[in-house]
């Protein structure tokens, strides 16, 4: 399952990065050792307590989805879920995923992460994350868009 949703706008001209959603979903059961929680200081207590179910974010998901185009970090994966969840995807793009792997590589980094993407754009380390989402989708994006370009 998703345990959070994180979404940013993305003007292909100015580079300019609007975060738009930013919001963890309220699940009553998560594994407490999935890697979000080994990764994030986030924590499954914040998970039982969310404000939102992915029900009431759909609406709102949709809406961006009707006038925009949409990719995700992890695009198979969570299309799918959007997908399952009853929310229609009109036009896509590159996966970020696999377009930031891709680009790493020309780098010389054979993985990437959410602080190895801040670090390139800021040249400092972020020293704590509690949503993951909301900062892969930013950073990645601005990566490939300022560097690579993504379709």
């Amino acid at each position: 399952d998703i345990l959070e949703v994180g979404a940013v706008l993305v003007d292909t001209e100015t580079k300019k990065i609007t975060p738009i959603i930013d919001n963890l979903i309220r699940h009553d059961y998560v594994d407490k050792s999935a890697w979000i929680f080994k990764m994030s200081s986030l924590e499954p207590e914040e998970i039982y307590k969310a404000d939102y179910y992915i029900q009431f974010l759909k609406s709102r998901i949709q809406y961006y989805l009707i006038k925009y185009p949409f990719t995700s970090f992890r695009k198979v994966f969570d299309f799918g879920f959007l997908i399952n969840n009853g929310v229609k995807i009109f036009e896509e793009t590159d996966c970020l995923m696999q377009k930031t792997r891709e680009y790493m590589k020309t780098l010389g980094h054979r993985k990437y992460n959410v602080n190895f993407a801040y670090n390139i754009l800021f040249n400092e380390d972020i020293i704590e994350i509690k949503m993951c989402t909301i900062y892969n989708v930013m950073f990645s994006a601005l990566n490939l868009y300022l560097h690579v370009g993504l379709h």
